[in-house]
């Protein structure tokens, strides 16, 4: 166990030099003076830790116990820019806006000004709109109308204004989704920003684990036949809006790893609206729920790690991850999200009383 920890901590030393390697050609600001971790026999674990904070990277300390990772993380060193954020007054927004704020950024809240959120079973899209959040108002599915400028000195954009339900039409998906997700990559691109953050679903590859017959709420495990999903996996969306999910994850493809226009980090969320998920205890949705919980600390831990995480050389500028907590019901592997991204789920839908 102690033998196989020292392994990976000096694989990290490793990534961690060409890392800071490649953050210094990005023109990203070094991420210390000193790139080289030193250590001798009795303090290699040490060494390890300290080599891989040096170059912006982060330390998970597998175990058998969570079978991925200790509560304990080194976190990557927080480099804040200014950073745009599309659909700030949403669900997510709302939780990320103030959170980036305190921790140095300067972030800039865009909506297309209407105020609405999809909401969820039980809550009012209505009233999970915070528009205290909102800078600028820019409609990405409407060339017309839009500021291509709107991006203009960020170095960050995280993209998370969408249609967010999974029984959405096609022409609303088209138009909400699709399209302006473009027109937003565009923009950014012309803007000379460095990293683009794409919020993409579990929903992505949920139709090989939803009910068959059911719809994107239903969950059945037993299709999955023991396994837990994994990045690499076919993905097999569950709607329209799952569908407009990939195909926006192949469009940061081709503006990070073909055109080499940005750094894109897709993240696969989970489902975010609620703090206590016992909300929908006993419902047709419990079990989705249960699977597919993010904490607000966890959507938060993710968020963040999104924005800092170092891409390797050799993955051409494009990251894809999950983003859920760590729930004893999940149907994706979290095990490569951990190590690209660096962060460990802090939570679990587990956490609560089921009363079962």
């Amino acid at each position: 166990m102690f033998a196989s920890t020292l392994r990976h901590a000096s694989r990290r030393v490793r990534v961690a030099g060409a890392a800071t390697a490649a953050l210094t050609t990005a023109g990203f600001a070094s991420a210390s003076q000193n790139q080289s971790a030193r250590c001798d026999q009795g303090d290699l674990l040490k060494g390890a830790v300290a080599g891989a904070v040096v170059a912006g990277a982060a330390l998970t300390l597998f175990n058998s116990d969570t079978g991925f990772g200790k509560k304990a993380v080194v976190p990557f060193p927080s480099n804040p820019g200014r950073v745009s954020i599309t659909g700030s007054s949403g669900i997510m927004g709302s939780r990320l806006c103030p959170a980036l704020k305190e921790e140095g950024w300067e972030v800039i809240g865009i909506t297309r000004g209407k105020g609405s959120s999809q909401g969820g079973p039980g809550r009012d899209g209505t009233k999970e709109v915070d528009l205290t959040l909102v800078d600028r108002i820019c409609d990405f599915s409407d060339p017309k109308s839009m500021d291509s400028k709107v991006f203009e000195g960020c170095t960050h954009v995280f993209h998370l204004a969408a249609q967010g339900s999974p029984g959405a039409s096609f022409e609303d998906i088209l138009k909400s989704n699709i399209v302006s997700t473009y027109h937003a990559m565009e923009c950014a691109r012309r803007c000379g920003v460095k990293r683009f953050v794409l919020a993409s679903t579990n929903h992505v590859q949920h139709g090989d684990s939803m009910e068959i017959g059911g719809g994107p709420g239903s969950i059945d495990r037993s299709r999955l036949k023991g396994k837990t999903m994994k990045l690499s996996d076919p993905a097999v969306p569950d709607s329209f809006y799952a569908a407009s999910k990939l195909h926006n994850e192949a469009i940061g493809m081709l503006y990070s790893k073909v055109k080499s226009h940005m750094e894109v980090v897709s993240l696969r969320i989970g489902w975010v609206l609620y703090d206590d998920p016992t909300e929908l205890k006993d419902s047709e949705f419990e079990h989705y729920l249960r699977a597919m919980f993010l904490s607000r600390r966890d959507c938060i831990g993710f968020c963040k790690a999104a924005l800092n995480a170092v891409i390797p050389a050799e993955d051409r500028g494009y990251l894809c991850a999950y983003a859920l907590s760590n729930n004893s019901e999940r149907v994706f592997d979290l095990e490569e999200t951990i190590q690209k991204l660096g962060y460990t789920p802090q939570d679990s839908a587990d956490d609560f009383d089921w009363g079962k």
